[in-house]
């Protein structure tokens, strides 16, 4: 759909004619909103090759060692400080992993599903058990 804007005939560009002539901007923004989409698609993944080959990830073994020994110096995680609270999440967090790691603890998901199973295989083999015993 092209958008048209209409001008006040006072201001209104006309041909030799007299008649008004539309003007038309709606094809100029579609094709600057198609360049703009073309340049992301196209500048974010050139700008990411481009850096990692600055530093040195797609040079040779030894510039790649040393890019990855710069990751690791930037990135956090080295010395982790945990807060109180943090911790205490984490503690519950362990103890709901020991209760179901443990091989005793079945969940009651299990077991429903387990007992719906159980049913409908004692529905399905009922009629050959009732043959069974009625010969």
């Amino acid at each position: 759909m092209k958008w048209e804007k209409r001008i006040p005939f006072s201001s209104a560009p006309s041909d030799q004619l007299g008649n008004v002539v539309k003007v038309s901007t709606g094809n100029m923004a579609s094709k600057l909103w198609k360049l703009f989409k073309l340049s992301i698609r196209v500048g974010i993944p050139a700008t990411a090759v481009y850096v990692t080959t600055q530093e040195g990830l797609w040079g040779t073994q030894e510039e790649t060692f040393l890019f990855y020994k710069n990751v690791e110096e930037i990135l956090p995680g080295k010395e982790t400080v945990i807060s109180k609270d943090q911790e205490d999440k984490l503690t519950a967090v362990l103890e709901k992993m020991r209760v179901w790691s443990d091989p005793n603890h079945v969940p009651l998901v299990v077991r429903w599903n387990n007992g719906v199973i159980k049913a409908v295989a004692f529905l399905d083999s009922l009629p050959e058990e009732a043959k069974k015993l009625l010969n």
